[in-house]
């Protein structure tokens, strides 16, 4: 799998599994390669091996597993997914469920999301060189404006807008 083909390493790991069906490590690393090549429903149903590892041991929560189906109340919830609306509706029955009510409620009519495509897929932009904050408090003494150089290269998803690096740059200098 690290050398990129992923046909081959999933060929071969079948075959590991096929002479060995309990092989934890060959389902493991299925998994990733399934989940790597975008076949997200036999990808994670083969991740649940990871719990018969000798070195991983399941958590314990009070809650139940997620099952797939959604848990927002009256409000929605945040996502993102990159699949079509085909893909969505044939592999994740649940999600399309969800994506439909989004749709009755037309938010893919909204402002962001009927720019984007498709519209439930968050923005995908490469890091900012720096960000500006723009809940300054003036009336309280504090500066309206900050900004922040960006070293680790991070891409805020609650900013609306971090600055291209040519506005960054002219406005960081003053």
């Amino acid at each position: 799998m690290n050398q990129g083909n992923l046909p081959q390493a999933l060929a071969h790991y079948d075959r590991a599994i096929e002479l060995a069906p309990d092989y934890v490590e060959a389902h493991a690393n299925r998994a990733f390669a399934l989940l790597a090549s975008g076949d997200f429903e036999r990808g994670w149903v083969e991740h649940e091996w990871r719990w018969r590892s000798k070195g991983i041991a399941p958590r314990a929560f009070p809650q139940p597993a997620w099952d797939g189906t959604p848990q927002a109340g009256p409000e929605l919830a945040l996502l993102s997914c990159r699949l079509s609306e085909a893909d969505v509706r044939w592999r994740l029955a649940a999600l399309w469920a969800y994506l439909e009510e989004g749709k009755a409620q037309k938010v893919h009519e909204g402002y962001l999301t009927s720019r984007r495509s498709p519209w439930y897929a968050q923005e995908d932009r490469p890091a900012a060189p720096f960000l500006c904050t723009y809940m300054g408090r003036p009336a309280n003494g504090g500066k309206p404006f900050g900004f922040l150089w960006n070293r680790s290269a991070a891409t805020p998803k609650c900013v609306p807008a971090p600055l291209p690096p040519g506005r960054a740059a002219r406005g960081a200098r003053g």
